[in-house]
């Protein structure tokens, strides 16, 4: 065990006496400390989208080929698209986008995705929903069209229980004068069609359970749709309901959970194991089908509110199943728009890190892509491989043939820019994928808070030594260290690096050159992969005494 171990990331609290750490970068919690997180690499076999990529969404047909579902946004300048575009398999993109314009897409616009069976189910920006049924493999030729005439257009949709559920309606065809524009409704489908809207109020509608349903009080409009398992969430910018299939006359029980807490947007709630994780106007919260709760107060609720209060309507939420993460990305302050960092969560530890990366437009769960390389080198070479039938490989070499772990990580797209007379000029969007491999991490920081020296007096610092595991990418570690006689203010750090010394086993400072004071904090900076990073061992002098 070290002598000092690592907690929490806890940038909402005071510095001094911190039982946590100021900084956690690139870091991922562990049960015992932290590891690299994986960086994010160019998928070579798809090509470039035109514009950014304002939605993406990824899926398994029944037949069991992945796709990869991508919307872009309309171009500021010349008003083309929006557009849909389909990877299908390991193909290329198709361009999938419908025969009509979709002309209440906004420039700021943003879509969801929904899987039915062979249907892919797109809305946003109150258009009109559109479908695309991919039980034949999709070709060139394949494109979205409307779902129905009678179905509301909505901001944010969700499949539950075999109904598909709009949100943030504006009626149309038969059931425009019924709903009219209602922010605080939703609408769903026949069930077991989500393309049958008959008209509300009827007996057809009432035989196959299709209706409308208008939330009381004054939580304003409907944010997000949110399937928890066998239940559904349904959040308003200000109020949480909860949502229950009792079948028919009643079709859904509606209770409200909570009346004052909801969900800034439908891209930043997202549930993973029957929980469902959001991020509201009070911080990020976690319901879990019976009660709401804070998973950020206190530790990260601040530091999220205050970097991103005028962006929250443009984040946007991923998960990572393999890492056990969930990531907030909000964007950062270059002039190139887009997302450069990442509030994640990972919810095994309960624990919060930073994840900075370059500029991405949407970031999504993804299937992995497909690997290849020599068995001799990371990573297939410390990966398990069942033995197969020599015929099942006959004539194949196995150092090319590549494959796919069938896991999923987590995917971007980031937006490629030229400069075009003195000025920079987007080209498209590329998509990238997180890989979940320890042959690339990006380079991590952890920074502690002050540490107050015994019995408050100064004291020298003579070693310190971090405890880490390194990975087979590993580069190497800076370890820097600030000391004071008063505790520290923000921005008054004064770091000295220290160096690595083989006699000591440890990083030291250079002679006549060792950090001291009534306060000190250390940072540790990673290179390449690191396994986990636990603690340190240090070793220094108060009032001539080693301790």
């Amino acid at each position: 065990m070290p002598d000092f171990a690592l907690g929490e990331w806890l940038p909402d609290q005071p510095a001094v006496e911190l039982p946590g750490l100021l900084t956690v970068t690139n870091m991922i919690p562990t049960s015992t400390g932290y590891e690299s997180h994986p960086q994010p690499n160019v998928v070579a076999t798809k090509s470039l989208l035109p514009r950014n990529v304002q939605g993406a969404f990824s899926g398994e047909s029944e037949g069991g080929v992945p796709y990869i579902l991508a919307g872009t946004s309309r171009d500021v300048d010349t008003g083309t698209g929006p557009s849909l575009h389909l990877g299908w398999g390991s193909g290329d993109w198709l361009d999938v986008s419908p025969s009509v314009a979709l002309s209440s897409f906004g420039n700021s616009g943003k879509w969801e995705f929904n899987q039915y069976g062979n249907l892919l189910i797109a809305c946003g920006d109150f258009v009109s929903p559109q479908v695309l049924n991919v039980s034949s493999t999709p070709t060139g030729s394949s494109a979205f069209s409307e779902l129905s005439p009678n179905a509301s257009r909505a901001a944010t949709a969700a499949i539950f229980k075999n109904f598909l559920i709009l949100g943030d309606l504006v009626g149309q065809g038969h059931n425009a004068s019924a709903i009219g524009t209602m922010r605080n409704g939703i609408h769903w489908s026949a069930i077991g069609n989500p393309a049958l809207f008959p008209t509300v109020g009827t007996d057809p509608a009432i035989n196959v359970q299709s209706d409308f349903q208008q939330l009381d009080g004054v939580g304003g409009p409907v944010t997000a749709i949110v399937p928890g398992g066998e239940y559904c969430v349904i959040f308003q910018e200000r109020a949480t309901w909860r949502l229950d299939y009792v079948g028919a006359p009643n079709v859904f029980n509606l209770r409200l959970i909570e009346p004052s807490i909801g969900c800034i947007n439908s891209r930043t709630a997202i549930a993973v194991n029957n929980v469902v994780y959001f991020a509201s106007a009070q911080g990020f919260m976690a319901f879990d089908g019976s009660s709401v709760s804070s998973t950020g107060s206190q530790r990260v609720d601040s530091t999220w509110l205050r970097d991103s209060t005028s962006d929250t309507t443009n984040a946007v939420v991923a998960h990572s199943p393999e890492r056990g993460c969930v990531y907030w990305s909000v964007p950062g302050s270059s002039a190139v728009p887009g997302f450069s960092k990442s509030f994640a969560y990972q919810y095994e530890v309960n624990k919060w890190f930073l994840l900075t990366f370059p500029t991405m437009t949407w970031l999504f769960e993804a299937f992995s892509t497909p690997t290849s390389g020599s068995l001799d080198t990371l990573p297939l070479s410390i990966m398990a491989m069942d033995p197969v039938a020599a015929s099942t490989l006959a004539g194949s070499s196995l150092d090319s043939l590549g494959f796919s772990d069938g896991t999923s990580v987590m995917g971007g797209f980031e937006p490629v820019y030229e400069v075009v007379s003195n000025a920079l000029e987007l080209t498209g969007s590329r998509l990238v994928t997180f890989n979940d491999s320890e042959s690339v991490s990006v380079s991590g920081e952890l920074e502690t808070g002050d540490f107050r020296m015994p019995d408050g007096k100064r004291a020298v610092l003579d070693w310190i030594r971090p405890v880490f595991e390194p990975g087979p990418n590993f580069v190497g570690l800076g370890v820097k260290v600030a000391a004071r006689n008063i505790p520290s203010t923000e921005g008054s750090n004064n770091y000295q690096s220290l160096v690595e010394s083989p006699e000591v086993g440890a990083y030291v400072a250079s002679a006549g050159m060792r950090p001291g004071g009534r306060y000190m904090r250390a940072t540790v900076s990673t290179v390449g992969n690191v396994r986990s990073v636990s603690g340190f061992n240090v070793s220094i002098r108060t009032g001539g005494a080693s301790r």
